[in-house]
């Protein structure tokens, strides 16, 4: 994700201004990023090898926050992402599901630079964006994605 510069939205502006009514108005604004991370713990069938069964949770979960499927203003369902982690293979149950939010402190971390108070815009196990546009986004995977597993 990244912000389009002035030009490109000036230019869309005027694009768009041959397609609108008279009374409508064009705002073409930048949406904020909330940068989430994924801490869950599963239990695992015996005879399940416990390591590719994490693998492949953390795949599910990377798959489900690829940002090409994601719009802005789009709610987290908590729910979802549980179904789909009790789904994989070998996969007995899902005990926790939490999410942080990944903030850009002082370290110079690439995350959103604000900090989004996940657990006070949590209603129902589903966590709904501000008012203003914003998107949720996994920004490293490799690292954002905390599984454990036991049997």
């Amino acid at each position: 994700l990244s912000t389009v510069n002035s030009v490109v939205k000036s230019n869309i502006k005027q694009f768009l201004k041959g397609y609108r009514m008279l009374t409508d108005r064009i705002n073409i604004v930048d949406a904020f990023r909330v940068s989430v991370g994924i801490n869950y713990s599963i239990v695992v069938y015996k005879g399940s090898n416990t390591a590719d069964t994490l693998v492949r949770c953390t795949d599910t979960i990377r798959k489900y926050f690829n940002i090409d499927d994601w719009q802005i203003n789009q709610p987290i369902i908590k729910d979802d992402l549980l179904v789909k982690i009790a789904n994989v293979d070998g996969v007995q149950s899902v005990t926790t599901l939490t999410f942080v939010n990944k903030w850009q402190q002082q370290d110079g971390s690439d995350y959103a630079a604000y900090s989004y108070n996940l657990n006070s815009n949590t209603t129902d196990g589903i966590i709904y964006p501000s008012a203003d546009p914003c998107i949720f986004e996994l920004r490293y995977p490799q690292t954002d994605i905390v599984g454990t597993a036991s049997q």
